[in-house]
């Protein structure tokens, strides 16, 4: 669980921090599980639309819940809950481009970029077509 990834400072109403004994945290986040305050499902859901809110792909969203330790199990149902992707892609094409035709140099910008913030080229290219450019696989 995330909440239990190896934290061991607790911090007081004061603000100053302590030294927690790992079964004390283990303790305290069973407690919280029990109580239904920890949900690793609700946390990688919320990550996930975040993301994609953000204009991110999938493959982004894999990396921030891989980053934040959140079960791999909890994922597949996480980016089930994203929008699709087209509309993201279109939204970020039309974006950059503002209306101004694209040349191939801009083409491969613009891939790129789509593909630095997570989304597969088999949901790039598609986009790129729709800009009225043939592209091959």
């Amino acid at each position: 669980s995330y909440c239990a990834g190896g934290r061991d400072t607790v911090f007081g109403s004061d603000g100053a921090s302590a030294a927690a004994a790992p079964e004390d945290a283990a303790e305290t986040v069973q407690w919280l599980s029990e109580l239904g305050a920890v949900d690793d499902a609700a946390y990688a859901g919320a990550i996930a639309r975040h993301y994609a809110a953000g204009g991110y792909g999938a493959g982004r969203v894999r990396q921030e819940l891989q980053k934040r330790g959140v079960p791999r199990e909890l994922w597949d149902e996480a980016l089930a809950q994203m929008p699709d992707s087209a509309a993201a892609i279109d939204r970020f094409l039309h974006s950059r481009l503002k209306g101004r035709p694209a040349d191939r140099a801009m083409l491969k910008k613009l891939s790129d970029s789509l593909l630095r913030r997570g989304f597969s080229w088999t949901d790039i290219r598609p986009a790129l077509n729709r800009l009225g450019e043939e592209i091959e696989e």
